[in-house]
């Protein structure tokens, strides 16, 4: 149909048939659309709930997207059975919707109560999934090929069962002749403090011209020899590595982690725990010390497999070593981590109330 424009002229219409013309159209009694019935028949058969409720049918309420389960599957079936008979009876009577039938209270009960189960499991299906988030620390790394994420775990697990065979016995000194504790701590100290690697006539002179060139290239050969050339053992630093990413550390707990861990090296009584241990330590007493308080979380506890319980004894060694570091003549440790490049960590007070728990 044309319509006349602003521009145009108007367009003559038909004229508009009478009711005759129209002939005989079936009334609105019959298509159940009386005049002044509610649209929405339901909201009179759920008044009286929303009244029980306290709230407002006013107000519309938002609707929730619940996951259909089967429990509120078969009972939404039911309850279209019980509201919606579909009688013969019903449907001779002019006017009389059957959705104007009230639902039964028990009905929506038992909905509800479904869809309360319902939510319970999705709630403690969140849960997992977020406890399985936070212990995946290795998502970070998804796409390093060099970090190795698909079979990390297996990594740490031989390191594991191989640490134990690379440790020295805790009494090993006593076997030594020309070396005892006080030498072996000298030595690891003037170790620390070298930084850079010495040539062999660098070795002579610092053993005074006990040995020559010759004599110290032999002793390497046989040091070779006696360990079949396997030189890669898990050390504290491997573990460490892990341990501080399960921390989500950041430059300062890294440098006085390693700090800690360098403090252990001199000590010969620390001989006694095994790598995993002082580097689990090493990261927990420095979060102490940072922190000031207690503090091991539950992934750390899952990925050191260490509880708190099982480092108080090392820690507190380790803050007696920090306490102490700065005395001494054997102060390389702390000259070392007193410089800018690591830090100054040195000035990190010691977490003193561990000695007390």
């Amino acid at each position: 149909m044309e319509r006349a424009g602003e521009n145009r002229r108007p367009v003559v219409g038909k004229p508009v048939p009478s009711v005759r013309e129209m002939g005989n159209r079936r009334p609105l009694k019959e298509l159940n659309n009386l005049a002044g019935a509610h649209p929405y028949p339901r909201a009179i058969a759920k008044k009286p709930m929303l009244e029980k409720s306290g709230r407002d049918e006013k107000k519309p309420a938002l609707v929730s997207h619940r996951p259909m389960t089967r429990k509120v599957a078969l009972l939404l079936e039911n309850k279209e059975q019980l509201v919606h008979p579909a009688t013969a009876a019903d449907a001779a009577k002019p006017g009389v919707d059957p959705q104007d039938e009230p639902i039964p209270d028990d009905t929506d009960e038992e909905i509800e109560s479904a869809e309360d189960d319902t939510d319970m499991d999705e709630e403690e299906q969140e849960d997992i999934v977020d406890d399985v988030s936070l212990m995946d620390i290795d998502s970070v790394d998804s796409g390093n090929p060099l970090a190795a994420t698909e079979y990390v775990e297996e990594i740490y697990r031989f390191y594991r069962e191989n640490e134990k065979m690379s440790c020295v016995r805790p009494d090993y000194m006593s076997s030594q002749e020309d070396i005892n504790e006080k030498m072996r701590a000298i030595l690891i100290d003037w170790l620390i403090e070298e930084v850079s690697v010495p040539v062999v006539e660098d070795l002579v002179l610092i053993s005074d011209r006990a040995y020559t060139k010759g004599q110290i290239l032999e002793m390497e050969k046989s040091v070779l020899n006696t360990l079949e050339y396997n030189m890669s053992v898990p050390t504290p630093y491997v573990f460490m590595r892990r341990f501080l990413k399960a921390a989500d550390s950041d430059k300062q707990l890294q440098l006085v982690s390693f700090f800690m861990l360098e403090l252990c090296l001199v000590e010969y009584q620390m001989l006694k725990y095994c790598p995993s241990l002082l580097a689990a330590a090493a990261v927990y007493t420095a979060q102490c010390a940072i922190n000031r308080c207690w503090q091991w979380t539950k992934i750390c506890e899952t990925h050191s497999r260490y509880t708190r319980d099982q480092l108080i004894e090392c820690s507190k060694m380790m803050v007696q070593f920090h306490q102490k570091a700065a005395g001494g003549k054997l102060t390389g440790v702390h000259r070392k981590y007193s410089t800018f490049k690591f830090g100054c960590v040195t000035k990190v007070e010691p977490a003193h109330f561990l000695l007390g728990g």
